[in-house]
């Protein structure tokens, strides 16, 4: 897996159920693992030719921000501020029929109470002051980003499209992200031009119907 790619197969670092993340206990928790795997899209779920496969936590590096002031909008791309987080994470591969064969890759990770809205706020205000910056993988590759927000529908209570180009080892990747809110879960949505092209969004069906899916456990 090379540096390229972390951002947009990395996302599901934090796969599992942590203790003491509860929240207030004044409201409803936030979905487990077991509820959002149960919420995923699967291949029943369309007609187009899409297929689902459910993913676990893939083994791929890390990276650290050279400038810890862009550390949210990392934060919110891979929805892995802290992998002690996460109250309960779920994720997909999607391959749609749209232009050939197009992956999305999605994660669903929920938080104690309030803190998703926290980490979609700081990663909105500080995008326009990190336009571009650098990073550093766990075997010290250094990696360089380009990120700006795109326009896009408005998905759940508040969401956020990101255009995000990677450069490492010499190669180019540009991924367009979806992430919306739904209650205290985030739902991530990636889609990445491997061969050098512009890229695009992710299919605002499929976004819809996925978080369609989540309302039923917000």
């Amino acid at each position: 897996m090379t540096a390229l790619m972390l951002l947009v197969t990395g996302a599901a670092a934090c796969e599992g159920d942590s203790p003491g993340a509860s929240g207030n206990s004044k409201s409803p928790a936030p979905p487990t693992s077991e509820q959002l795997k149960a919420v995923l899209v699967t291949t029943a779920d369309f007609t187009d030719g899409t297929t689902v496969t459910a993913s676990d936590r893939p083994d791929t590096e890390t990276t650290v921000t050279e400038d810890p002031a862009c550390r949210p909008v990392m934060d919110l791309l891979g929805v892995q501020a802290n992998e002690d987080t996460p109250v309960g994470t779920a994720s997909a591969m999607i391959t749609t029929s749209r232009g050939g064969a197009e992956v999305v890759v999605v994660l669903l990770a929920s938080f104690p109470v309030g803190y998703a809205s926290q980490l979609l706020g700081q990663g909105l205000a500080v995008l326009p002051n990190c336009a571009a910056f650098a990073g550093r993988t766990d075997a010290g590759d250094r990696v360089s980003y380009t990120a700006a927000r795109v326009p896009a529908p408005t998905y759940g209570e508040e969401s956020l499209a990101v255009k995000l180009v990677t450069k490492a080892d010499g190669q180019e990747v540009t991924a367009h992200y979806v992430i919306a809110r739904i209650g205290d879960t985030l739902a991530d949505f990636a889609v990445a031009d491997t061969a050098g092209g512009p890229g695009r969004l992710p299919d605002a069906a499929l976004v819809a119907k996925q978080i369609d899916k989540l309302n039923a456990v917000k």
